[in-house]
């Protein structure tokens, strides 16, 4: 399974993520270890960016509505890290085409494989991650799609079984795993975005995230230059900001971060909104699902 991404960015990623000469990530190849995948309504339509206070969520794209619903006693997923986790799961059930993903056998090495350092105490990664986990895989998702001709919807947990890491001490005997939802794992299989996994782990805020996955996605299928207005891009993506012109912002500098690493992105920004111009995704795909995955796997 080959990818190609479109750039060599190796000095802007080092800029970005503060990787060392010796370190350095080539972007212009990307091979399966590299690669990560989104499900589609996922990069339609994203989860918050910040701590969200309700126990509900919703964004929407058009004619598509995506509706997030809190387990009472952990909350919503938010940030970086359940992006991170998400593309992670993603990958791993495009390449195995299998529903129950095996884990690493500690939180360590699976943060080491983000490139994340591990790190303890009551603001450490390995604790904000283990809450963002839980959060993510005990959320529910709705998905909804409506027109003048009617409405469709479905709707799943992301994860129908799960043994992580904290549930037992003996580490060395016992498997870690995921299991994905049968609905969850058919969208992935159905419509899932490819994407370069080192940009996602090297760009900072989860809006450049959310933008870097959905120009990749956007720029493939435009036939002419797309003008969307702040307001619209401000219901789609995960940020809650009160006035338009700090969105704005916010979404400017993203897209000079994600033009570091992926310099032929073309983009320009105005009152009116922002225009997205016809291109070449930065990862272009020359595989498919793989042929031995099987429904309900």
């Amino acid at each position: 399974m080959t990818f190609r991404a479109a750039n060599n960015a190796d000095e802007a990623c080092a800029e970005l993520s503060g990787l060392t000469d010796e370190t350095r990530i080539r972007f212009d190849h990307c091979g399966e270890q590299a690669l990560g995948y989104m499900a589609r309504s996922l990069v339609q339509t994203t989860i918050p960016h910040r701590a969200w206070g309700g126990q509900n969520f919703q964004r929407s794209n058009g004619q598509l509505r995506l509706v997030m619903t809190a387990h009472p006693d952990h909350g919503l997923p938010y940030g970086k890290y359940p992006r991170l986790l998400l593309a992670w799961l993603t990958r791993q059930a495009k390449i195995t085409g299998c529903r129950e993903l095996e884990l690493p056998n500690s939180q360590n090495r699976l943060l080491a494989e983000f490139g994340i350092r591990a790190t303890g105490g009551v603001n450490g990664s390995l604790t904000v991650f283990k809450a963002q986990a839980i959060r993510l895989v005990t959320c529910t998702v709705n998905v909804e799609w409506e027109d003048k001709r009617g409405q469709e919807d479905i709707g799943y947990r992301l994860a129908y079984r799960r043994r992580l890491w904290w549930e037992t001490a003996e580490q060395g005997e016992q498997r870690f795993w995921i299991t994905l939802s049968q609905d969850f794992y058919d969208e992935i299989a159905a419509s899932s975005v490819p994407f370069d996994f080192r940009v996602l782990q090297a760009l900072r805020s989860p809006l450049a995230c959310d933008l870097y996955i959905w120009a990749t996605y956007r720029v493939r299928s435009l036939p002419t230059p797309l003008l969307l207005s702040w307001a619209s891009l401000s219901r789609q993506f995960g940020a809650a900001y009160c006035r338009e012109i700090d969105f704005r912002r916010r979404v400017e500098s993203s897209i000079k971060d994600i033009r570091k690493i992926w310099p032929g992105l073309r983009t320009h920004s105005s009152r009116a909104g922002l225009r997205l111009y016809p291109g070449a995704p930065h990862v272009r795909p020359f595989a498919v699902w793989p042929a031995n995955a099987r429904e309900g796997e």
